[in-house]
């Protein structure tokens, strides 16, 4: 029942990112213009198959769930639905509450898989998914002043909101890794160390 519900959750998120990408071009609204929205379109739709291929490329030796892969899905789905509905301009703090949330999904992600695939400690656990939260905000950070290099003019990049994006984003996922070291209970595979593959239940 939980694991359906995770699949239900999925498969609107990703058609739902997909639409209002397809929609955001063919609309042409004002509100778009200068968030690099091409960029967007021809790029965020590949966090739908990262769960899945990094699971039947290594094998089936990193575990895949169904809740990782709705985490990994639903930041890039709640960025696009922010840009979509002006919310980025309309509501002061919301770019800064996403970071948080955005990176706290991403490092639950990070950090189920990787104890899927692996015995790691809650320590670990937690050093990893903040390691990697901390790395991939420097990675954005970089993109985005690529992007905005390009001539998009309405992303709207200072230092302060850089530092900010920076550690909001670097919390969240040290949150989003404790959630998974001391709240979500592995299941019975994982102490066991076994593998599994797509399709696989996610943990409760």
């Amino acid at each position: 029942m939980v694991d359906r519900a995770w699949r239900w959750l999925l498969h609107i998120l990703r058609w739902g990112l997909v639409a209002m990408l397809v929609g955001g071009l063919i609309a042409d609204l004002e509100r778009l213009d200068g968030k690099g929205w091409l960029v967007r379109t021809l790029t965020f739709p590949l966090c739908i198959a990262v769960a899945p291929l990094l699971s039947r490329w290594s094998k089936r030796r990193i575990a895949y769930y169904t809740a990782a892969d709705t985490c990994i899905v639903a930041p890039f789905f709640l960025d696009i639905g922010g840009n979509m509905l002006g919310l980025y301009e309309s509501v002061e703090v919301f770019d800064d509450i996403l970071h948080l949330a955005n990176w706290a999904l991403l490092a639950v992600a990070f950090t189920m898989i990787l104890r899927g695939s692996r015995p790691m400690t809650r320590l670990g656990l937690v050093s990893a998914g903040g390691g990697f939260g901390a790395f991939l905000i420097v990675l954005w950070e970089f993109l985005e002043y690529v992007v905005a290099k390009t001539g998009t003019s309405r992303l709207f990049l200072t230092y302060e909101d850089t530092v900010v994006d920076l550690a909001l984003s670097t919390g969240g996922a040290i949150v989003g890794a404790l959630i998974v070291a001391f709240l979500v209970r592995p299941r019975l595979s994982e102490l066991s160390g076994g593998m599994r593959g797509p399709g696989a239940a996610a943990p409760a």
